[in-house]
């Protein structure tokens, strides 16, 4: 697969750093999943399947405790940045261990 500009290979493409420290994940979510789980690519974003419906906001807060728990961070160092009401998602991650975070990401 051919890396987009300003990645190397073998990078992540769905994750970048911002200026102030924290990370950006870009993410495609599926709600309504029989449990939640990474699901692989989706063009340059990762793909996360929910166990939550679409609506009132539990999709989004079922991805923030999916995070919480998959990447071991408290939930308030994650927030959804970008694409409250979309598939598309970019999450900040303050404060992140990069080295730990990079472990535990697919």
């Amino acid at each position: 697969m051919k890396e987009p500009p300003g990645h190397e290979a073998g990078e992540k493409i769905y994750l970048r750093r911002e200026k102030s420290g924290a990370w950006l994940l870009l993410l495609w979510v599926q709600p309504n999943a029989k449990r939640s789980a990474w699901a692989g690519l989706h063009g340059d974003r990762l793909k996360v399947r929910l166990a939550a419906p679409p609506s009132d906001g539990k999709a989004n807060k079922e991805l923030v405790s999916f995070l919480s728990k998959t990447l071991d961070l408290p939930r308030n160092k994650i927030e959804i940045a970008a694409g409250l009401s979309q598939r598309g998602k970019t999450v900040r991650i303050t404060e992140p261990d990069s080295d730990a975070l990079h472990a535990r990401l697919p």
